[in-house]
């Protein structure tokens, strides 16, 4: 086999310019930022509830963990008694823990009545040299944890922030425990200035992405939803960027990779893993998990291989195909079946094949880079649910609706564009597509990105080729018409027949049952 790949081997995620935030110590003065320069930090996905804001409030600093709370009062700083009352309002500093999540510590300091929660990051940055010369005799994390909702922080509704370890961050928590009066401030949504963009780029290569979360044996997708996203693909260009996730399971987590080689009745993941035991996923409606695990590999070489538009189109049309033909157990993985879904995707089979054996392949007891990649992209995500398509600028919405997938994208540009007043006056322009400014007030936005132009409720399931203009439009209104012909028919004939029997003075049926009953 050739050298195993990974997609952050060939693939950059493109620059997402985002509002920024700032967080700073104001009191005492000697830890303060002279030049107004930001602490070092990162903001939870979940909390905060407006897009911009500020507060500034007093610190406590809890030397216990915060996962749980127990004996809070003989452990903050600057000291309290049992029933002192907290000077209001307040953050709480706590060490960032790896026994519970962000959330949980979040929700607990809400509990106490905090603004704010402030998790102190405990280890260096690789990249950090400052930190690194700091702290030299300590180890440091090449990937950053990021602050992620583990599906429960729908409650949280104060922001989380992590504070990267600096000296500043050790003489911060010195300062608490030895009870000198702490006070931070935080905004966040302040409008980007071009000393905040990365070297070498600027708002001409904005480009929003959105990632489809989703597995390769998903009941709830279906067919449109795949043709739907194709559309919105078609409708924005080369302006946004696509890329799908697969929710797959760690085997390592549940013990799968100690018994890959036992018999099936001494298996507890037979059928369902991979490489080991290394990728499982879960057995469904007579599909093995194992066979699962390869049609998510194939799908993610699909798109690795044709990930550049109008390429990318290939990705769905493959999924077209097999979900509306190659869904059925027995033809899941049906070489034929899987062979038809090239030719109508026009994929070539060689190229998927080599990549899928490149990347590690499946059969041997040895990591695969392209699935080891997507387990990477789960622990730092915050998607719990599938199917979910996230739209990421700076702050992350999930959704299931396509049409919502379309708006987002679309307030992505707004929001980049001059008029928006997160952005200062002097930054360069970014260009809105015209689909959006064609289908953005559209109500059946889906129907638009297909049509061209505003369509009825209805329009977006199906659209008649070119040249046949509005006939299938038509069938509904044809339909109709013909049953109100035959109930007039019906009831001119039903007229006729009273008449033929009772004569011209007849009234109907009523006269009919008034002889009847005059003969009694």
């Amino acid at each position: 086999t050739g050298p195993m790949v990974g997609v952050t081997q060939d693939h950059k995620e493109p620059w997402i310019p985002a509002v920024k935030s700032y967080l700073s110590i104001q009191i005492p003065h000697r830890l303060h930022h002279t030049e107004h320069q930001t602490e070092p930090h990162n903001i939870a996905h979940f909390g905060l509830q407006v897009n911009r804001g500020s507060m500034t409030a007093a610190v406590y600093y809890i030397d216990e963990s915060l996962c749980w709370l127990h004996d809070v009062a003989n452990n903050t700083y600057p000291s309290r008694g049992e029933h002192d009352e907290w000077v209001r309002p307040f953050f709480i500093l706590a060490k960032e823990e790896g026994h519970c999540t962000p959330v949980r510590m979040a929700r607990n300091a809400q509990h106490l009545g905090a603004e704010a929660v402030i998790l102190a990051e405990r280890i260096c940055r690789c990249d950090d040299n400052i930190c690194k010369d700091a702290f030299p005799h300590e180890h440091c994390m090449d990937i950053e944890a990021p602050l992620v909702n583990d599906g429960s922080g729908g409650d949280v509704s104060i922001p989380t922030i992590l504070m990267h370890k600096t000296w500043k961050l050790e003489n911060l928590t010195a300062t608490l425990m030895n009870d000198e009066p702490v006070m931070m401030e935080f905004i966040w949504g302040l409008p980007l200035e071009e000393s905040d963009l990365p070297e070498g780029e600027d708002l001409t290569d904005f480009k929003p992405h959105y990632h489809l979360w989703t597995s390769a044996h998903d009941p709830l997708m279906k067919e449109h939803t795949y043709e739907h996203l194709k559309a919105i693909s078609e409708g924005f260009g080369n302006s946004v960027h696509f890329s799908p996730r697969f929710a797959i399971s760690n085997g390592r987590q549940f013990g799968c990779h100690l018994h890959h080689d036992k018999e099936a009745e001494d298996d507890p993941c037979h059928h369902l893993c991979t490489n080991g035991g290394r990728y499982c996923a879960t057995h469904f409606s007579h599909v093995a998990g194992k066979e699962i695990i390869k049609e998510t590999l194939r799908r993610i070489c699909i798109y690795e291989t044709y990930k550049d538009f109008p390429q990318v189109h290939k990705f769905y049309d493959y999924n077209i195909h097999h979900l509306g033909h190659c869904s059925a157990p027995l033809l899941y993985n049906d070489t034929k079946c899987i062979d038809d879904a090239y030719n109508v995707a026009k994929i070539a089979k060689v190229e998927i094949d080599m990549c899928m054996q490149n990347s590690g392949g499946l059969e041997n007891d040895v990591p695969n880079g392209l699935l080891e990649t997507q387990l990477k992209y789960k622990e730092y995500s915050n998607v719990v649910e599938i199917p979910s398509t996230i739209v990421k600028n700076g702050m992350e919405v999930h959704t299931t609706w396509t049409g919502e997938v379309f708006i987002e994208l679309c307030k992505k540009f707004w929001d980049a564009s001059a008029h928006n007043p997160y952005y200062s006056e002097d930054m360069l322009q970014v260009s809105v597509p015209e689909i959006c400014n064609t289908c953005g007030s559209c109500s059946n936005v889906i129907g638009c990105v297909k049509a061209g132009h505003c369509v009825p409720w209805g329009h977006h399931q199906s659209f008649p080729s070119s040249g046949s203009g509005n006939k299938k439009g038509g069938h509904g209104w044809f339909i109709a018409f013909l049953i109100f012909a035959i109930l007039i028919a019906g009831a001119a004939y039903y007229y006729y027949k009273q008449r033929e029997q009772y004569g011209e003075s007849s009234v109907g049926l009523l006269n009919g049952y008034m002889q009847m009953s005059g003969r009694g």
